[in-house]
């Protein structure tokens, strides 16, 4: 997201797309500039815009596919450029709430999927079998149809029976943060505790990993769910203790973000501290000056989420900065 970085990265591509006479060199650079094209333009909310970048994907997708056929090794990056477009389809797919992105991003990546075998190149089959499971679980979402949620949860436990830990720590940590996405999703479904469980068991598991990548936006994001998940699971079973574990470990993950570097995880860290607060609230009947902190958090992410432009997410800061701002019984004081 370091928009630096996505400049410099462009005009890299740019060069050596410049330099490349045509071939393979030619279609790899016009994939890395299209995936700029759509990381950029992925914040305009317009389905449109969605379709086109997509489409500038096709041609070099098509050259990298003719070249396979001379060269085996190319088809590993047919799937990765297949992956990349995938990604970006499910991107735009879960902003807009577009059923038909979501179901563009799974066929692209079952495709890419099926050019690969899961024995001789298992991290490549792995991702893209992640990006699958995500789309189904958006998909679900979307729709509010559960059978998408189950067979992307599903897929997902599938993908832990073909990686382990130590062939890639990386990969597996962001299995267990998909798998448990797509849990997290299920118990707001179903209003199923036990889902919520099972999902806080497989973000800290991802955590044993992410806990030496501290940079990583992945661990700001199972930080930030794994405190939803344990917010969600207090309300259902009323147990006030676990608001007490879910904000000591937000408060800690706070502490390790910068918020100048990554504004928006350090943005959506103070939404879902605030959640913490606005839920002891609820549960407790008393206001013991949550409402308050709840409120400053609020405020900061507000303010973070207008300079990115984020309407959807300055939508869900004003609602909450609004039912925290109703008036105060007298025996909530």
């Amino acid at each position: 997201g370091d928009d630096g970085l996505n400049a410099a990265a462009d005009a890299a591509f740019r060069e050596a797309r410049a330099a490349a006479r045509g071939g393979l060199s030619a279609a790899l650079a016009d994939i890395g500039i299209a995936a700029i094209e759509g990381r950029t333009r992925l914040a305009d909310g317009d389905a449109q815009a969605a379709r086109v970048c997509a489409a500038r994907f096709t041609a070099p997708i098509a050259t990298l596919e003719s070249v396979a056929k001379r060269c085996t090794a190319a088809r590993q990056l047919v799937a990765e450029a297949r992956m990349v477009r995938a990604d970006l389809l499910a991107g735009w797919g879960a902003r807009l709430k577009d059923r038909d992105l979501l179901a563009a991003a799974m066929d692209e990546a079952s495709t890419a999927a099926a050019a690969l075998d899961a024995a001789y190149e298992p991290l490549s089959w792995a991702r893209t079998e992640i990006l699958r499971g995500q789309a189904l679980v958006l998909m679900g979402e979307t729709t509010g149809e559960v059978d998408f949620i189950t067979e992307g949860v599903g897929d997902l436990a599938d993908v832990l029976d073909h990686l382990s830990r130590d062939h890639s720590p990386l990969d597996w940590a962001r299995v267990q943060v998909a798998l448990a996405q797509g849990l997290q999703a299920l118990g707001d479904a179903s209003a199923n505790e036990r889902a919520y469980e099972q999902a806080v068991t497989c973000y800290d598991r991802a955590a044993v990993v992410l806990k030496d990548a501290a940079s990583a936006p992945l661990r700001g994001v199972a930080a930030s769910s794994r405190a939803v998940c344990l917010v969600r699971s207090a309300e259902l079973t009323g147990d006030v203790a676990i608001l007490d574990t879910a904000e000591a470990a937000m408060k800690m993950e706070l502490s390790s973000v910068q918020a100048r570097r990554d504004p928006v995880s350090w943005a959506l860290a103070q939404i879902h501290l605030a959640r913490l607060y606005e839920a002891r609230i609820e549960m407790t009947g008393r206001d013991r000056g949550e409402r308050g902190r709840a409120l400053t958090a609020l405020e900061a992410a507000l303010e973070v989420f207008g300079d990115h432009g984020l309407r959807s997410l300055t939508n869900v800061a004003l609602e909450a900065i609004e039912r925290l701002s109703l008036p105060v019984a007298e025996g909530d004081r």
